[in-house]
């Protein structure tokens, strides 16, 4: 009865880490079909729309499944504002901060994310061109 117990309550412990784990991470709501980038910086450049899936992935793979940001944070703007479209023509907007090439950060609907580090470098680069 006692090995039943403790193995419930392993159980019962487990499944609540794997809750409050999805609850503090990112996920796109759909399948993006689109995405406006708006630079926001001093030098301003017109929209890009992104729709190669290729492209999209960049951002995916800097956003999808990030973790909450839990540290300070400044009254700077966000660099970027990304206009995200799905499939079913929903749309969510994402505000972007990149402080160098490996530290970043995103806000949507007033939650704080850190960006995903090792994807970071890439979508520097991409935003750079």
């Amino acid at each position: 009865m006692k090995k039943l117990f403790i193995l419930f309550s392993l159980l019962l412990l487990v499944g609540c880490n794997n809750k409050e784990k999805e609850e503090n991470t990112f996920e796109f709501k759909d399948e993006i079909q689109s995405i406006i980038v708006i630079d926001q910086g001093s030098e301003a450049m017109d929209p890009q729309e992104i729709k190669k899936s290729d492209e999209i992935n960049i951002f995916v793979d800097a956003i999808q499944n990030a973790d909450k940001y839990r540290g300070p944070v400044s009254d700077v703007g966000s660099r970027y504002k990304l206009e995200v479209t799905y499939k079913n023509d929903a749309k969510e907007v994402v505000d972007l901060w990149l402080f160098s090439s490996t530290t970043g950060r995103f806000e949507v609907a007033d939650e704080k994310y850190s960006l995903n580090e090792k994807a970071i470098p890439r979508l520097v680069n991409f935003l750079d061109k």
